[in-house]
């Protein structure tokens, strides 16, 4: 019997760990309702699990901007650090500077286009953060 369980146990974790990749594939896209997801599972997490949806979800700043920022300013109380959602990058950018500094470039780009007036303060935010990310690179 505990064979049993234990085993009903280590397959509903896989489905838990495919359903949040699946989540968090579709909010890198920049999908709302995803987004608002993974907002909500940051929420309920720590280390490397919070590191990897902070990536998804600032990955969505280059496909959906508007998305994006609709999604931060619903759940921005949860959001301790902008600097780190907005500005890390993931482990394809490691060691890479330059891949970096076109990544956030592209962000605030992306970012700049959104004109709506009720997400202008909170994109705003997002872009001088960024820029003081590729500042401070800058200065090294």
């Amino acid at each position: 019997m505990r064979q049993v369980i234990y085993g009903l146990f280590c397959l509903s974790l896989v489905a838990f760990a495919y359903g949040h990749s699946a989540v968090l594939k579709k909010a890198a896209a920049g999908d709302l309702k995803s987004l608002n997801e993974a907002f909500s599972l940051y929420s309920k997490s720590d280390g490397g699990d919070a590191e990897d949806i902070e990536i998804a979800i600032g990955k969505s700043i280059a496909v959906n901007p508007k998305n994006f920022l609709i999604a931060l300013k619903k759940n921005r109380a949860l959001v301790k650090s902008l600097g780190g959602m907005v500005g890390n990058l993931g482990e394809d950018f490691v060691d890479q500077p330059a891949k970096q500094q076109a990544e956030k470039e592209k962000r605030v780009s992306a970012l700049h286009k959104v004109a709506d007036a009720s997400l202008v303060g909170l994109r705003d935010e997002c872009v001088s953060e960024l820029k003081k990310q590729i500042s401070a690179f800058r200065e090294q």
